[in-house]
């Protein structure tokens, strides 16, 4: 039965993209979508395979707890939804104990990972208890993402679409970390969900697209709360800058400056809001795991100048790790060559910026890159310690940072080749729709 359903999902989904108009656009075709639909599903089936021989167990744990809430399915089909759809059960009840056990639904009411196990649950009802057919989904819920962050941004930059569309489609990190049954991949499908709502709010206005741009925004809070928190501020700023006089950096720079206001003071308003106690905790999680790959961090302190002093060392392990100082499987490698080429593309992209013919739009757009995977790379400086953790956690604010860097470019300052064949390119993307 799984060989049928694999085929099954992978050609329904694969008319869903030649067929309809959700992936319609006219920066990229829907033959070179299905493409990388199809490679997706081949990564997400290595993501699982690797992740496999070597013992990491987190996406078959998400996976194996969603099939224990799935076995309501014949018998309690209401209870099931409620599991998916409603709030947490705790405790769970007493009843139902003889069908999920207590231990086999564990990571169901853990904070950070139970939505992932109701994403997994939902899936249950169509996939047949396969974990090959959730890769499938996983893939195409993936391509969702980097499509509408894709079109947005090269919506704005069609000079740079190219670029855009070599970084964000083939960078290895971005592409493998955001295809398999993880977290990484719902964060990517909620932020290409924003991007296209606010997409058509910024264009219609209107109070349906409105709530969308809401809702796709709780999605991204519920995969992972602190990505929407540090997404919030970078958002509000853009929109400010929209609908207002300001222009964009006095705007985004009144925003950040309440917004780091808020983080150390929100405490006085309830204890439950006490951000930077929340960050303190979660580095002693990191720093208590150790492990082979642990990186030396700044501790933090619950007060701002803690963690204005441990700026500097949290960009740095965000930017300089992993490197080969530290890498001895050839997974940790591979990750620190990628690593070392995107910091040293960064460098010399440095030299070829330009702030000239940038309109308005366009800076907003820009800044919004930057706030927001800066402010990622940050929160993720200042607690995690593991290399291994912060490779597949960078994927989401890299592919911001590279977008920033790849909209600020003067294409004129690169070499005439590839110059030549950017124009050329471009030159398709009008006339044929690439």
């Amino acid at each position: 039965m799984e060989p049928i359903l694999i085929i099954f999902y992978t050609l329904l989904l694969s008319i869903i993209i030649l067929k309809t108009n959700l992936f319609q656009s006219r920066f990229v075709s829907k033959q070179f979508t299905l493409f990388v639909f199809l490679l997706k599903i081949i990564i997400s089936f290595l993501y699982g395979y690797i992740h496999w021989v070597n013992g990491w167990r987190d996406t078959f744990s998400f996976f194996g707890s969603s099939k224990v809430v799935a076995k309501l399915w014949p018998e309690h089909p209401f209870m099931m939804l409620r599991f998916i759809f409603g709030p947490v059960m705790d405790p769970l009840p007493q009843n139902y104990q003889y069908i999920f056990e207590q231990s086999g639904i564990a990571y169901y009411g853990l904070e950070r990972s139970g939505f992932i196990v109701r994403v997994n649950s939902f899936f249950q009802l169509f996939s047949g208890g396969y974990y090959s057919v959730h890769c499938i989904f996983f893939a195409f819920i993936s391509l969702i993402g980097i499509f509408y962050i894709y079109t947005f941004f090269s919506k704005y930059f069609q000079s740079k679409s190219l670029l855009l569309k070599l970084f964000i489609y083939f960078t290895p990190s971005i592409i493998y970390w955001t295809s398999g049954a993880q977290k990484d991949t719902l964060i990517m499908f909620g932020v290409g969900l924003i991007m296209i709502t606010l997409s058509n709010f910024l264009k219609s206005k209107s109070i349906f697209h409105g709530i969308a741009l809401f809702l796709a925004f709780l999605f991204t809070y519920y995969a992972r709360n602190y990505v929407a928190l540090v997404l919030l501020p970078a958002l509000v700023a853009f929109l400010i800058s929209e609908y207002t006089k300001l222009k964009p950096i006095p705007s985004f720079a009144l925003i950040y400056t309440l917004s780091i206001i808020a983080f150390f003071t929100a405490k006085y308003i309830h204890p439950a809001l006490d951000f930077p106690a929340e960050f303190v905790e979660i580095q002693n999680i990191f720093i208590s795991k150790g492990g082979g790959s642990a990186i030396a961090m700044s501790e933090l302190q619950p007060n701002f100048l803690s963690f204005l002093k441990a700026v500097p060392k949290a960009l740095s392990n965000i930017i300089l790790h992993p490197n080969f100082t530290i890498s001895n499987t050839p997974y940790q490698i591979l990750a620190a060559i990628e690593n070392g080429i995107f910091v040293l593309l960064g460098i010399l992209c440095l030299f070829a910026i330009s702030l000239k013919k940038i309109s308005a739009k366009q800076q907003q757009l820009i800044l919004f890159c930057l706030a927001f995977s800066l402010g990622y790379y940050l929160l993720l400086g200042f607690t995690v310690s593991n290399v291994g953790a912060l490779v597949r956690y960078k994927s989401v604010p890299m592919t911001f940072l590279g977008i920033a860097f790849i909209c600020l470019l003067d294409l004129k300052k690169l070499p005439n080749p590839i110059q030549n064949f950017i124009q050329i390119k471009t030159f398709k993307f009008k006339n044929y729709g690439n």
